[in-house]
């Protein structure tokens, strides 16, 4: 149970420095800034978006450290432990999907090394109905793609090869 405890308590702690480190990247891009407020618009959405995930990630991991404090005291003390870092083969395999991923985008761009990642992610993971996750994942990527393209007016790596083939 101690073993739990101080991976909770490390993880919140890393969730409340990465919060503070976004927020002075924040204030310094914010308050200081030379550019115009369309080009600051991806950064303040990026900031907001990274934020609120960081809030809810620090919810998350005291609403656990309470449930398990309210658990029973004589169930095992091998209790799995959520977090990117427990299970080391599924961490070195994302890992390995990621790097793979950034080189299918240099190739193919966004659109098709995202829903081919998404794919593997999702059949990694055996998720249950593969149709719908086809479906979620093409529609997730093309909202993706829309929302950088038209509303943050960012483009997106097109790739080598549709450089090639134009």
């Amino acid at each position: 149970m101690d073993k739990i405890k101080k991976y909770l308590n490390v993880e919140i702690v890393m969730t409340i420095v990465l919060l503070l480190f976004i927020g002075v990247m924040a204030i310094d891009g914010f308050f200081v800034s030379r550019y115009s407020s369309s080009a600051m618009a991806f950064p303040k959405f990026v900031f907001a978006v990274a934020a609120v995930s960081g809030i809810a990630e620090i919810v998350r991991n005291i609403k656990a450290q309470k449930a398990r404090q309210k658990e029973k005291s004589g169930e095992s003390e091998e209790e799995p432990i959520s977090g990117v870092f427990h299970d080391k083969k599924k961490f070195f395999v994302f890992t390995a999907m990621i790097f793979a991923y950034l080189i299918l985008m240099l190739l193919t761009g966004f659109v098709v090394s995202s829903i081919v990642f998404c794919l593997a992610y999702g059949f990694r993971e055996k998720f249950p109905n593969p149709v719908v996750l086809v479906i979620t994942s093409v529609v997730i990527v093309l909202l993706w793609y829309f929302l950088f393209g038209s509303v943050l007016n960012v483009r997106l790596p097109a790739g080598m090869l549709a450089k090639i083939v134009q």
